[in-house]
């Protein structure tokens, strides 16, 4: 970690608590964030253009930029000599899976808040926003040691249930904790749970991300609806002003200097790198992205 400077926002704690994630269902918005968004699909979108069962068909119409191609209508396109396409409704319900990501590298926090807190606060949001749209809600908490899921479930039981889960992971981390396991690997897990036409929601700071993330965003992309949220910390983004600073894993601590402007350079630009490649998942049919800094004042 690395000693922030003060600022004039209050700083949450170290740890949220299941209390603080159920008090959260009373202050849901319009908007669960300020971050920016990249997306071909709008949220809460209620109509498909993905074929598939469970879809009643509504119209054909002519082909539009960010139409799915796998729904043309060839044999309309053939006759009218212009490419159509087919709309259908979506079924009314649509399951939600929500992954929260508090593995080690979410331990880590500058400002305001860790971004182990942000995490397990959005996904909160997420799973109250489902609980209020009277959807099915599931998924998988992401910690060092283990991968817990959820199957869908109706109701404010299931919704509690994974908040448990979600305020005990995030208090089993310590600057003293191994990784034993990844959140791209965890995320895996959540094709054993879902089906098709899911919204799946993904709460991580994508460390690792593009090798070990893409794969498996694509395959639960093909048959899913996909939110991903990119947790980030300032100083992760740029270096903080130049001087010297002290910064422990928990276990050595070491001192650096961030007055090399090559460093501040290449630093800046790996991570704006990590956002435009996630940005460009989001052209992706059924893909969003946003992110969100954990600076923010509330999430």
């Amino acid at each position: 970690m690395i000693k922030p400077e003060r600022t004039s926002q209050s700083v949450t704690g170290v740890y949220t608590s299941l209390r603080d994630l159920i008090n959260l269902r009373y202050r849901l918005g319009p908007e669960l964030s300020s971050g920016k968004t990249s997306t071909n699909l709008q949220p809460g979108q209620k109509a498909s253009k993905i074929r598939g069962s469970g879809l009643d068909f509504a119209e054909v119409r002519v082909y539009q930029p960010g139409d799915d191609v796998r729904s043309i209508d060839w044999k309309v396109s053939a006759r009218k000599q212009k490419v159509h396409t087919k709309l259908f409704h979506e079924e009314k319900e649509r399951p939600v899976l929500v992954f929260v990501d508090q593995t080690q590298s979410m331990f880590f926090g500058s400002g305001v808040r860790l971004k182990s807190i942000a995490a397990a606060e959005l996904g909160a949001l997420e799973i109250w926003r489902a609980v209020e749209n009277g959807e099915r809600i599931g998924g998988a908490i992401a910690t060092n040691e283990e991968v817990i899921l959820a199957k869908p479930r109706h109701g404010t039981t299931a919704a509690t249930k994974m908040l448990f889960h979600i305020a005990e992971a995030n208090r089993s981390l310590t600057r003293e904790t191994f990784k034993r396991i990844s959140a791209s690997e965890a995320v895996a897990n959540l094709l054993n749970i879902s089906k098709q036409r899911f919204k799946i929601v993904i709460v991580s700071d994508f460390q690792g991300f593009p090798n070990d993330w893409e794969e498996i965003v694509k395959r639960l992309a093909r048959k899913n609806y996909l939110d991903l949220v990119h947790i980030y910390d300032p100083i992760e983004e740029t270096l903080p002003p130049p001087g010297r600073y002290a910064v422990s894993d928990g276990k050595e601590n070491a001192i650096f200097s961030s007055g090399d402007p090559d460093l501040s350079d290449e630093y800046e630009k790996a991570f704006n790198q990590k956002k435009s490649r996630l940005s460009q998942l989001a052209k992706l049919n059924s893909i969003t992205y946003r992110n969100i800094s954990t600076d923010t004042q509330s999430i």
